[in-house]
């Protein structure tokens, strides 16, 4: 967020923002900001490592790292590292996030996004611009 915006938000509401991080709650990293009554919380706190990405996996899939990056609408942010590596493997194999290990990941049940005409790239652009539930 533009510095700008920030403060104007902060000024308006008159209570400076909170940061909070998914990756306290879930397998990927979603730093966002809050406005409101929410207690203050250390550095430390702020960035300490949560459940592990696996948790949120089938139980034949396996994950080869612990957080994801922030998740967005571009398919390519569920890769991490220089390699630009895949956070699942399946049997060896390279693999993205199913889109129910997506949501759930997200905080909301299996086939929560699954409305009608949507394809599977319509409901990770949903889930992309979604809140991590379990932070809120």
């Amino acid at each position: 967020m533009e510095l700008q915006t920030k403060e104007q938000i902060s000024r308006v509401l008159q209570c400076s923002p909170v940061v909070r991080c998914a990756s306290q709650y879930v397998g990927m990293k979603r730093r966002r900001l809050f406005w409101g009554n929410f207690p203050p919380q250390s550095i430390a706190e702020s960035y300490s490592d949560g459940i592990d990405l696996q948790y949120f996996l089938k139980p034949y899939r396996e994950a080869t790292i612990h957080h994801l990056p922030t998740i967005t609408t571009n398919s390519h942010s569920q890769r991490s590292g220089k390699q630009q590596c895949l956070p699942v493997t399946e049997e060896g194999i390279p693999s993205h996030l199913y889109i129910t290990e997506q949501e759930e990941l997200f905080g909301f049940p299996p086939h929560y996004t699954d409305g009608p005409n949507l394809s599977v790239t319509d409901r990770r652009k949903l889930l992309g611009k979604s809140w991590c539930v379990p932070v809120l």
